[in-house]
């Protein structure tokens, strides 16, 4: 009986070590996508792409007013032409204005007339900017500093990256980023940033962006101005451009 007796504390003191021991060890997590990778395939994918539709929306408030600033318009990459229409609300209500351009000059239409408006156009429709967004500066320009702690969220068809920064830290992501982008901002040092929030929308079969979103809350010259950029692409290479009457 005492030779049993022992037997069974000796096979209960192993089963209790190794189940101890299993129960110790922390299981090894799955490493996760990497986003960096994720965002950076989004930007290969986007520039090989011969068209696209964009609606652009630039929300602008301050303590007085919002602004509304909206283009909704065809793309085509090289060489470069867009024609769509643009909307700016504020304390006015303007009708929607057709714009068309090309590398070179950007028209308008006024009545049944296109006029060339290149000069007084460029702040309204910079082609150089909107060539930037078609090659997909505004996502490189993204620092891998704000990449490193992006989250991510997935479904079936979509990968979302966020990355939210405030106070110091999104001053220096944002100051990061513009000097990738530009080079320089020559407003920057008369700004504080307070808030800083980037949103990607990455389809998962195609890697390319459904949507690019910028929110930015910033203190100038004792002003509060909340600024938030939203970019949505459809319609990727199904694009075409039928070129307006400018004569």
């Amino acid at each position: 009986m005492k030779k049993v007796l022992l037997t069974v504390l000796a096979a209960l003191a192993v089963v209790s070590t190794g189940c101890h021991s299993g129960n110790s060890a922390k299981p090894t997590k799955p490493a996760g996508p990497n986003i960096a990778k994720l965002v950076q395939a989004a930007t290969a994918a986007q520039v090989k792409q011969k068209s696209v539709h964009m609606a652009v929306t630039t929300m602008v408030s301050t303590a007085s007013q919002t602004t509304h600033a909206d283009l909704d318009a065809d793309f085509i990459m090289k060489p470069l032409q867009m024609r769509g229409t643009s909307q700016v609300t504020g304390q006015t209500q303007p009708k929607p204005v057709e714009l068309y351009y090309d590398a070179k000059h950007s028209y308008l239409k006024v009545g049944d007339h296109w006029i060339d408006a290149s000069k007084s156009m460029t702040a309204m429709a910079n082609p150089a900017g909107f060539a930037g967004q078609l090659r997909g500066d505004q996502i490189k320009a993204i620092p891998q500093s704000a990449l490193k702690q992006a989250k991510l969220k997935r479904t079936k068809t979509t990968d979302t990256v966020t990355m939210g920064f405030t106070g110091k830290h999104a001053k220096a992501i944002w100051t990061q980023g513009q000097q990738a982008q530009s080079g320089s901002d020559s407003q920057l040092k008369q700004t504080s940033i307070k808030k800083l929030h980037y949103q990607l929308v990455i389809d998962r079969a195609s890697q390319l962006p459904q949507q690019y979103q910028l929110r930015i809350t910033v203190k100038r010259q004792g002003q509060t101005i909340d600024e938030l950029i939203t970019i949505t692409y459809t319609k990727w290479g199904k694009i075409t451009i039928t070129t307006p009457d400018l004569k």
